[in-house]
């Protein structure tokens, strides 16, 4: 057989064939095809997980992952090439060989980022004379073990997890016990304790600002990350140089107009997590750096610093992603806020309106509720959850105004209470009933997508079926057993504790559209 018809071998998995197949739109059946070669033969399955074995970009998890230029059915076709048992195993065993080490190297480390963060919001700069001892005990019996499992983290094997987890385990123990005699002996200096807390919150905020740049720019080929600048003897190594210092910052920039502008950006963006988090550790590393120059005045620092930890706790919600449970609600929660924002849009009017109505009604008066517009406005919007009082209105000081306040509040409380929230609970119905089975699939996506964020992170490690016995022995477990850890199933191989999860998830969501129809009876 010729070198040509070995590379053209129609019985081997090919990734250009793959990709076309994918790219065209219409031709998802030969993509499939190309997958099913790969069923129970360990060489194929690793030409799958490898790709080109040189570019992340270049592997079948990104090219099917990669944004769709057609229309929705189509991507959501391709979006569902991820449930193909090749791909799953695919997944599977790059979640075992590095996924599930960096999964839980991140979430230790924004734990620490959460915990660091807090403290600092909670303590004054140059203040002297003034303890905190709260914030020194939560380092001590929270940031210490979490420090430890950070540094066990590269020692991560799945084979020997439970060996891992045992020494982990052992080893925090060891320096909780060690930290509470310790702390009785020591006098701390809580000028320095802040600025060491402020050096760790430096180095956890860099740490992903640093992990987001580079999901961000993994899509670029490792050997095209170069600054060309027309000067020919400059060296590779300062041409790599400038691209993340000089190239890097404008791209990020234009990317982030581009996508605020509703273009076709990068596919980093495509994220709602990432559309918030980036910013938002590109604001946090500006804040730690104010802190070690020029920290903000007092007011300032203090808005600043609580905008960024509820922004921060609220991310956090993206670790769940690979969750049995929550992977499934969290693309369905997405679903709710999209209904929430459209209904909103459609709600606005009649709060302006109403807003406007009652200061006009009760500028004359000394109404605390109503006596700015703002004031008006909040009152106005807490009428929808049903916090109504009439006192205002039995102070009116003349009939006209006394019918006219009543007038306003029953047709606003009809208008708000009985008609909008009534179809905002029958959008959410819609939403929530049937949604489960796009769920499992935007559930499934986040999990590959979660891994594949691990990938351009660290970069792409080809595997061989002819490597390491421990390789071999992975790679063989997998084509010859059923994905059993991911939790994302399709319905005809899904494994009993999966499909127990579903049932309850099932059973919650009918609860809740029953609860929802009697809602709306007693509307």
């Amino acid at each position: 057989m010729s070198v040509h018809e070995l590379i053209n071998d129609p019985r081997q998995f090919s990734l250009d064939a793959y990709e076309r197949a994918i790219d065209s739109g219409r031709d998802i059946a030969t993509a499939i095809k190309e997958l099913d070669k790969c069923i129970k033969k360990p060489a194929e399955l690793a030409r799958v997980y490898n790709g080109n074995c040189v570019d992340v970009n270049r592997t079948a998890l990104f090219v099917t992952l990669r944004p769709s230029t057609q229309d929705e059915e189509t991507d959501k076709a391709t979006k569902q090439l991820l449930e193909h048992p090749v791909l799953r195993e695919v997944i599977d065993l790059k979640w075992k060989n590095f996924g599930q080490r960096m999964y839980m190297e991140q979430v230790m480390v924004y734990l620490l980022l959460l915990l660091t963060l807090t403290i600092t919001a909670s303590m004054r700069p140059n203040t002297e004379n003034v303890t905190y001892p709260i914030q020194l005990h939560a380092w001590f019996y929270v940031g210490a073990p979490l420090v430890i499992a950070i540094a066990m983290c590269p020692w991560f094997q799945y084979d020997h997890r439970l060996r891992w987890a045992s020494l982990t385990i052992l080893s925090i123990a060891i320096v909780i016990i060690a930290v509470h005699y310790i702390m009785q002996l020591i006098d701390v200096n809580y000028h320095y304790f802040f600025q060491f807390n402020n050096v760790v919150l430096a180095m956890t905020s860099f740490y992903f600002l640093r992990f987001e740049l580079n999901e961000l720019f993994g899509e670029v080929a490792e050997h095209n990350r170069l600054f060309d600048c027309g000067i020919h003897s400059m060296s590779l190594r300062w041409q790599k140089i400038l691209y993340y210092c000089v190239f890097c910052p404008f791209s990020v920039v234009y990317q982030f107009i581009v996508m605020l502008l509703g273009g076709d950006g990068a596919k980093y963006f495509d994220s709602y997590f990432n559309r918030i988090q980036l910013p938002t550790f590109a604001a946090l590393m500006i804040f730690v750096v104010r802190e070690f120059v020029s920290p903000y005045d007092h007011s300032i620092r203090l808005y600043y610093t609580i905008a960024l930890t509820t922004l921060l706790y609220i991310l956090g919600l993206q670790y769940l992603e690979v969750h049995g449970t929550a992977g499934y609600l969290i693309p369905m929660m997405r679903r709710l806020l999209h209904d929430l924002y459209r209904f909103l849009a459609f709600y606005w009017p009649f709060q302006c309106a109403y807003a406007c109505a009652y200061f006009l009604l009760f500028q004359e008066s000394d109404e605390a509720s109503y006596n700015t517009l703002w004031h008006s406005f909040v009152t106005t919007f807490l009428v929808m959850l049903g916090q109504i009082d009439l006192d205002p209105f039995e102070n009116l000081p003349n009939t006209a105004s006394y019918v006219m306040g009543y007038v306003l509040l029953l047709t606003h409380a009809t208008i708000v209470i009985v008609m909008l929230l009534n179809v905002l609970i029958a959008i959410m119905t819609e939403t929530v009933d049937g949604g489960l089975d796009q769920a499992k699939v935007e559930a499934l996506v986040s999990f590959a997508e979660c891994v594949l964020r691990s990938e351009k992170t660290v970069g792409l490690t080809p595997i061989s079926a002819d490597g390491p016995a421990d390789r071999i022995k992975l790679l063989e477990q997998e084509v010859d057993a059923r994905m059993t850890d991911l939790g994302f199933t399709t319905v005809d191989e899904i494994t009993p504790s999966t499909s127990e999860r579903l049932d309850k998830i099932e059973s919650t969501l009918s609860q809740v559209l029953l609860l929802l129809n009697e809602i709306k009876k007693n509307k």
